[in-house]
């Protein structure tokens, strides 16, 4: 099926004057129309012309189009046979779908049919026969057409063997004026053309059903090299061709074999093989001779389309008959039959294996209508139509499969812009939108179909167009990148025959930036961070977390205490407040909780802590000793040292009772001795860890006088878990002036390991560092 064709008149008053079109459409109001672009004025239908029903659909429902086109007039021609310039123009066809296309000289007594091949499948190079003079080169315009006749006689004038080459692809059309088959010179002649495949797309086996109706089928095989043997049914070369010898493009075999016989002709290099049925009675009509091209098995298809017309012109009713053979078993022998309603064809059949292959052949003649013909499984085969009436025949090859040898790829000329630019940052929950923009894609023969955007993340984006063309501009797609990267995105473009041209890049990568999430400000705990929590206690954690991309989905609490994080997860957001989770702490000790915000990437935010979370056990510390003072501790003499007493009592529970005394004899200069007595005088907080560890704070006096702020930290080292054995009892205490903070004392400023750390209460600023030293290390 084809879109687009060429073609051109012969001469003589026996132009083509008839095309056949016949397609396939789906859905409902669904057609096909085709055009003649270039045609001259009063030749062919000025306004595009529109297929018919033929009433049938296809197995699948789709509908059978057909019509016929007659030309009115005569395209300009050539009287005689003389070589030269064609004045006239090949005609150029187009259609809006894939059609198939017969073209036929339907002039009584010298008509003749031949397939018409989609431009897509010409080619640059040809064999026809032995030129009759040196090397010739001509320039032709698009569409225009060459005519080149052998003038040795009308009968005996041959040009098999010419080599014909171009630096474009170009279509050839043989056939002789005044032709007879077989080669002998009678008071009559006929008209016989064929169009001809580019000889890189010729084949080496030929099955081949001759013609039943006639006692003899005539052919020309020519090779595409010298030295081409030859085989019929895997035997010898065919009788008229000699075994021994070898042929080539300027030396064809030119035999016949019986009709109604079957046959596989085999050769050792690529070639062409033509049926030519001779004229005489067909079945009590004097009808005329025909040629027809003979598939080779690369050309066989799956599905063909041909008309059978009624009559043509006074030639009376035509019959037709078609021949069909293929590779395969006698179960294969199920032809399936759409068309004209009522159309059928009754089949003979018969096998013929050679070597390992098996051959079907059949025959049968078919009535006026359309036909679409397939096989039951889909097996390809060949399909030869001929159509007699009086004084006229026709012989073609309903279609080949002709790859497009010399196809043009498409091409996009220049790079792919790419917008915002190469820089692009995720702004929201669905990923960063890049928009790719080809300005052009162009396609020497009008086949553009699409393009396809290559995103470099594994997707692609194609954008079609509503019909096959030559130019396209202004081509875009978007696409949103979910993975924070970088991407080389390419664009290419594909024609209607599937050839892509050359990927071509953006004029840059692009990187796609993903900012991590974020948690303004420290963990909030529900208790605040002036309240001592009891064992068993139970707390909530809440944070407010924003992703400037809109893809932050959770947060994750961990408690400190050892036990599994807990996490909040939710539909993707740019920002949520009040994040929260609830954690019961079954043992006492000083934990920090940290939060985490993660998004849909798997970026994560820097964590944050909460301040300081006691969680006491209630248990009571007593005691007394006294500690070596370091000097420095007491702030305003910075000298002293000595020892000081301490005397503890705290009942645990409630946390208000207890007393903290506190005394350092400090000497002076001279004799003079100066104290420094401390003496609790409000508890304020205790935390208590099992009766090894506490942490006391409240307010107090210096020497009876004033109201000064104080906290304690005590370590009982006998019994503090995972010590190494026995270790001594720690203690460190810090007072403060609680207008200004200023330090008034504290033994732990000098010394490290004087005493365990102490912890300030209610920190809002806790770093990772410091929420590691909450235990005495060391001790």
């Amino acid at each position: 099926m084809m879109s687009e064709a060429k073609f051109g008149p012969t001469h003589n008053g026996n132009n083509i004057n008839l095309v056949t079109v016949t397609g396939i459409c789906s859905g409902a109001g669904c057609g096909i129309s085709v055009s003649f672009p270039n045609c001259p004025v009063g030749v062919c239908p000025a306004a595009p012309v529109n297929l018919v029903s033929t009433g049938a659909t296809t197995s699948e429902g789709d509908l059978i189009l057909s019509t016929n086109i007659v030309f009115s007039g005569v395209a300009g021609g050539v009287t005689g046979p003389t070589a030269g310039l064609y004045n006239g123009n090949a005609i150029r066809m187009t259609a809006t779908s894939g059609v198939a296309v017969v073209a036929t000289s339907s002039q009584e007594v010298s008509g003749d049919s031949s397939v018409v091949f989609p431009i897509e499948a010409l080619g640059t190079d040809y064999i026809v026969g032995a030129p009759q003079s040196g090397p010739q080169s001509i320039i032709l315009p698009p569409y225009a057409s060459f005519l080149m006749l052998a003038t040795s006689s009308l009968t005996t004038a041959d040009l098999t063997g010419l080599a014909l080459s171009g630096t474009q692809p170009f279509a050839a059309i043989v056939g002789n004026q005044c032709g007879n088959v077989p080669d002998t010179t009678v008071p009559a002649c006929d008209l016989m053309f064929e169009q001809l495949p580019a000889t890189v797309v010729w084949g080496t086996r030929f099955p081949s059903p001759t013609v039943p109706q006639r006692a003899e089928t005539w052919y020309k095989l020519v090779p595409s090299e010298a030295g081409t043997m030859i085989s019929l049914d895997g035997g010898p070369a065919p009788q008229g061709c000699s075994a021994a010898a070898s042929y080539g493009p300027t030396a064809p075999c030119y035999f016949s074999l019986q009709g109604g016989t079957f046959h596989v002709i085999d050769t050792s290099a690529p070639a062409l093989l033509l049926m030519l049925s001779p004229g005489g009675n067909f079945n009590s009509d004097e009808s005329d001779p025909f040629l027809s091209q003979v598939p080779h098995i690369g050309e066989f298809q799956s599905t063909y389309m041909f008309v059978v017309p009624t009559a043509y012109g006074d030639s009376g009713p035509l019959t037709a008959y078609v021949s069909i053979a293929f590779l395969g078993s006698a179960a294969d022998r199920i032809m399936l039959i759409d068309g004209t309603p009522g159309s059928s064809i009754s089949w003979t059949w018969d096998e013929l294996v050679i070597g390992p292959d098996t051959f079907q052949f059949a025959t049968g003649s078919a009535g006026p209508g359309t036909y679409l013909m397939t096989q039951d499984s889909g097996i390809r085969f060949s399909l030869q139509v001929s159509m007699h009436g009086r004084r006229i025949g026709f012989g073609f090859t309903p279609g080949l499969v002709l790859p497009p040898r010399f196809n043009v790829p498409p091409a996009i000329p220049d790079p792919v812009t790419v917008s915002p630019g190469c820089m692009v940052a995720m702004t929201d929950g669905l990923g960063a939108a890049v928009t790719a923009i080809v300005a052009t894609a162009t396609d020497a023969f009008g086949n553009l179909y699409s393009v396809t955007i290559v995103w470099g993340d594994g997707a692609t984006d194609t954008v079609t167009f509503g019909a096959p063309t030559g130019l396209q501009t202004g081509i875009t797609a978007t696409h949103r990148y979910t993975s924070a990267a970088t991407y080389t995105i390419t664009a290419f473009a594909t024609d209607t025959l599937g050839a892509s041209s050359v990927p071509v890049p953006a004029t840059c990568s692009v990187t796609v930036t993903n900012a991590a999430p974020t948690i303004s400000g420290p963990v909030s705990l529900s208790l605040g961070c002036d309240t001592i929590l009891p064992s068993e206690g139970t707390i909530t954690a809440s944070v407010d977390a924003s992703d400037i991309n809109g893809n932050l989905i959770s947060v994750v609490f961990n408690w400190g205490d050892g036990t599994l994080p807990t996490i909040v997860s939710f539909t993707a957001t740019g920002s949520k407040a009040g994040i929260s989770a609830t954690h019961t702490y079954s043992g006492a000790g000083i934990y920090v909780v940290t939060a985490t915000a993660e998004d849909e990437l798997g970026a994560t935010s820097p964590p944050v802590l909460s301040c300081l979370l006691y969680v006491s056990d209630a248990s009571s510390v007593t005691g007394g000793g006294w500690i070596q003072s370091p000097a420095g501790a007491l702030v305003a003499q910075s000298s002293p040292t000595g020892k000081a007493s301490i005397d503890v009592s705290l009942p645990g529970s409630p946390a208000a009772a207890g007393n903290v005394g506190f005394v350092f004899n400090v000497p002076a200069a001279g004799s003079t001795t100066h104290n420094l007595i401390f003496k609790a005088t409000a508890i304020q907080r205790l935390f208590t860890v099992a009766g090894w560890r506490a942490i006391v704070w409240g307010v107090g006096t210096i020497n009876s006088v004033g109201s000064y702020a104080f906290q304690a930290s005590i370590t009982d080292g006998a019994i503090r878990p995972g010590g190494k054995g026995a270790q001594p009892d720690r203690f460190r205490i810090r007072i403060t002036e609680p207008s200004s903070n200023n330090v008034v004392y504290d033994n732990g400023l000098a010394v490290a390991r004087r005493a365990c750390p102490l912890h300030p209460w209610g920190a809002a600023t806790l770093t990772p560092a410091e929420s590691r030293q909450l235990e005495c290390k060391g001790l």
